[in-house]
């Protein structure tokens, strides 16, 4: 009987020291340090939030004559992230309207992500605990050709700060990008006084952003789009794919389908717009949004 008893102890003994090292584990695990978290977090769309790497729109290829301020509210949605944020531009046409500086980016985002995602991006938090301010993204804009006959041409270079925080949520980078890209637009169908016209473009450029990754310091990518606009009187309709494809193979070529309603009354217009995400941006985005012209 002594044996048995002993036996069964030191049964009893090893299962609860087998026991308290799963729990230690699992414990190290659960609560691995944030400032460690970050070091595994991957730079690219597919991982981090909606407006971490804004692709560029896709314009006419004509660069616009008048000043404009927006304002806009937009919702992102997928099953994982729902993101709403406060986004404003400023858009300064210059040199007779031949070249123009714009100043755009998200003052206020808020977010709520799911557990998955949250362990899937290795983010710190689900919900922002403090207040969460997006990147400053400042592009100049330059007309290289003004055709009706043959095409419009202009070029633009962008630079994303590195202002936007929470990058332990995985939702700004807290790194510079910038990109270039050139756009041509022509005009397939228009009336005499071009109340009704139908317009086709697109635009291909380079796009870089810096990573976390010791040996591939930077990503780079070729940034595209094509697209078409029709405008009746007062209102215009855009749609267009964009999109870039970076080298790593890490969720890094994400592809963008983009609607665009205005309507347009006395210098103000109201833009209703919808994005969704085709690859590697997982978002359905709705938005709307308020310009001023002056």
């Amino acid at each position: 009987m002594t044996l048995i008893s002993n036996l069964k102890y030191g049964f009893l003994v090893l299962f609860l020291y087998l026991f308290d090292i799963d729990c230690l584990i699992a414990q190290e695990n659960e609560y691995i340090d944030w400032r460690e978290q970050m070091k595994l977090l991957v730079y690219s769309p597919r991982y981090f939030g909606p407006n971490a790497f804004p692709i560029q729109d896709l314009h006419s290829g004509r660069i616009r004559q008048r000043w404009e301020i927006e304002v806009r509210g937009e919702y992102h949605y997928n099953s994982g992230d729902q993101t709403k944020d406060l986004f404003a531009r400023l858009f300064i046409p210059i040199a007779n309207g031949k070249a123009g500086v714009e100043v755009r980016g998200v003052i206020v985002e808020t977010y709520v992500t799911d557990e998955a995602t949250r362990k899937e991006r290795h983010a710190a938090e689900t919900r922002p605990p403090i207040t969460c301010n997006g990147d400053l993204i400042i592009s100049s804009y330059y007309q290289i050709l003004q055709s009706d006959k043959w095409c419009d041409i202009s070029v633009s270079g962008s630079l994303k700060t590195a202002s936007g925080n929470r990058l332990c949520d995985a939702r700004y980078t807290d790194a510079a990008s910038y990109w270039f890209e050139t756009t041509a637009g022509r005009n397939i169908f228009q009336n005499k006084d071009n109340s009704i016209n139908f317009r086709l473009q697109g635009m291909i450029g380079f796009y870089c952003w810096m990573t976390n990754d010791l040996v591939h310091r930077q990503n780079d990518a070729i940034l595209y789009g094509y697209g078409g606009s029709f405008k009746f009187k007062n209102v215009s309709l855009a749609a267009n794919w964009s999109g870039f494809h970076g080298y790593e193979k890490k969720g890094d070529k994400p592809v963008v389908f983009r609607s665009k309603l205005d309507f347009e009354y006395k210098k103000t217009i109201l833009s209703l717009r919808y994005n969704h995400g085709i690859r590697d941006f997982l978002y359905d985005t709705y938005s709307v949004g308020l310009v001023r012209c002056f």
